[in-house]
């Protein structure tokens, strides 16, 4: 299923984005550190001397200074130029030249001893507008640049995830209509040989009592495997919908393992299969949704009994690793019948096995899917695995503490 998957890309992304933003800051304040150094040392001291001769400032301006000192005098020589073109409104711009430059003495107290900068005539004027935007646009380029490259970051990152949601509902578009293709496959199948047997008993075409009989009891069997298909696929929809959630509360998961084991004892003995638990005595309680998991250790059990001979040995086991990654895992293994590699890779998606398979063995096909949704939405793990010694193959259930 693509929902694990697409839930990964975008906790990847959201870390990625973090990650490139935080390099980002870092970016900017190493620039803006160097190009303070640059301004201090080199740039300030030329303009204090060509410009403001009578000043006795040494101390160096912070990153904030810079931009008030800069932006300050940028406005109050534009405000010059203003007046010149039109003199009428002299005083207005006297005054508010007046406040600007009290402005940034009250935030440069290193401009206090400097002459004031609207009495600049002529060139030095126009020169320092010059300098005063340049160096502006020097103080804040580090925040343009590295913003826009942060933008097409986050656009990049947002345009691969609508790919790939794109990506995933074509695939699921095509994984529901491969579904609804095998649903139609295995309810046609029953259905078409329960209306040819009850059409052939209805025209009193089978004579023989023992027939009719034979008859009647496929159209059972038939009728009970529809309504189980029906009813595996209404608890794979509702597991699958929106508004679905757990009942949870506190579950004895070694008495509810226990349980499920003898509901399906009798059917394992029958096919002359072992059954052998290694369940603890003592309670193991988690919050869960006790309908839901006995479903899902019913199908796992159910699986290991009917699709394996006779003789297959069945080991149930509850196990806390406490020197390992410290996980709690129910084992459901057997050494029955292996699973070919090209259906071990799909197992947990909805009519995973081959044609013949289900034509033949009276499975639905969405039992280990449903089981995987319920595992998944408790926020375990459920997987298959080839490595337990002693054993073929087996499901393992893993709860992290």
């Amino acid at each position: 299923m693509a929902f694990p998957e697409q839930h990964a890309l975008k906790k990847e992304t959201s870390f990625r984005l973090i990650w490139f933003f935080v390099c980002m800051l870092a970016a900017i304040l190493f620039s803006q550190t160097l190009i303070l150094t640059l301004i201090n040392r080199f740039i300030l001291p030329a303009v204090q001397a060509s410009f403001f001769p009578n000043s006795d400032w040494s101390t160096a301006l912070t990153g904030t200074q810079m931009i008030v000192l800069l932006s300050g005098v940028f406005l109050i020589l534009l405000l010059q130029a203003f007046t010149r073109l039109f003199p009428a409104s002299e005083s207005l711009v006297q005054t508010l030249q007046e406040k600007l430059s009290l402005w940034i003495y009250s935030r440069v107290p290193q401009m206090t001893s400097a002459s004031l900068i609207r009495n600049l005539q002529g060139w030095d004027g126009f020169f320092l507008v010059i300098i005063s935007f340049g160096l502006l646009l020097l103080e804040l380029f580090p925040f343009v640049l590295f913003g826009w490259l942060y933008i097409r970051y986050v656009l990049r990152s947002a345009t691969r995830l609508l790919e790939e949601d794109e990506r995933w509902h074509q695939e699921a578009d095509k994984n529901r209509n491969l579904m609804l293709a095998d649903i139609a496959h295995d309810i046609r199948n029953p259905i078409t040989t329960i209306a040819g047997y009850a059409q052939a008993l209805e025209e009193g075409m089978i004579h023989d009592p023992g027939k009719q009989k034979e008859y009647l009891s496929a159209i059972r069997k038939k009728s009970e495997r529809v309504n189980t298909l029906i009813n595996m696929l209404f608890e794979y929809t509702k597991l699958n919908s929106a508004g679905f959630s757990l009942d949870k509360h506190a579950v004895d998961l070694c008495e509810l393992l226990r349980e499920s084991t003898a509901e399906l004892y009798t059917d394992a003995e029958e096919k002359g299969m072992e059954i052998v638990t290694e369940i603890p005595d003592t309670a193991f309680s988690l919050s869960a949704d006790a309908a839901q998991l006995s479903r899902v250790f019913l199908n796992l059990i159910g699986n290991a009994v009917r699709y394996n001979p006779a003789g297959t040995k069945i080991w149930i086991a509850l196990k806390t690793d406490k020197t390992g990654d410290g996980d709690t895992r129910i084992v459901i293994a057997d050494t029955g019948s292996s699973i070919p590699d090209d259906i071990a890779a799909r197992i947990f998606e909805p009519f995973s096995r081959g044609d013949t398979s289900r034509l033949t063995d009276g499975g639905s096909g969405l039992g280990l899917s449903i089981s995987e949704t319920i595992v998944r939405m408790h926020g375990w793990e459920l997987t298959l695995e080839t490595g337990i010694p002693g054993y073929t193959k087996g499901f393992v259930i893993r709860i992290p503490w």
